[in-house]
């Protein structure tokens, strides 16, 4: 018994271990701390942890201060049904510098990575390396773009992390494993 109480705690550090992700950057949107505006005003607006803009924009209207180089790009979005337009997600070199667009909802603009337009949030996880857009690092930038109508964007939770938040398995289920293996255990103890 004791050797498998000992086991048990192997597996659960071991996977506790591999679970670890790294996050560099994290925004809850409870104010607009870690971003700076763009030069000339900026149409962002935060309401209840979520990020949305009363009016369209180009180039960015919104840049985190810090710059990453190398991770994978976090983030909640929603956009209204319907809409053309919408939300974009991309990165600079400088504010309202260099840009490139990495996610989007509008046709007007193809990007890697299309947002859904269907009024409910949806996460993202994109792969980035500034290295090989021949920079050394980069700001996040956001921006509703293609329609001046407010609220056609909304962004929630961003982050930037070592690894892809889509591949990092749910804690519960390790806690699972190991209460059905400790039933298991005390099985074999009872027979």
């Amino acid at each position: 018994m004791k050797k498998l109480f000992l086991a048990i705690l192997f597996a659960v550090g071991f996977c506790s271990q591999a679970m670890a992700n790294v996050t560099y950057f994290s925004d809850n949107f409870d104010n607009l701390s870690a971003w700076t505006l763009k030069s000339g005003g900026s149409y962002a607006s935060v309401s209840n942890n979520k990020l949305s803009f009363t009016s369209g924009n180009s180039q960015g209207d919104i840049f985190t201060t810090a710059t990453f180089n190398k991770g994978y790009f976090n983030f909640d979005y929603s956009g209204v049904a319907g809409n053309d337009a919408g939300g974009y997600f991309g990165i600079s070199t400088a504010f309202a510098g260099d840009h490139t667009w990495i996610a989007g909802s509008s046709s007007l603009a193809l990007t890697p990575v299309n947002l859904v337009n269907d009024g409910l949030f949806h996460t993202y996880s994109i792969a980035f390396d500034s290295a090989s857009l021949g920079v050394t690092a980069v700001h996040i930038m956001l921006e509703q773009f293609g329609n001046n109508t407010p609220g056609l964007a909304t962004f929630a939770r961003v982050s930037v992390t070592e690894s892809s938040v889509a591949a990092v398995p749910v804690p519960g289920a390790i806690w699972l494993f190991v209460s059905g293996l400790l039933g298991l255990a005390a099985l074999r103890k009872k027979a």
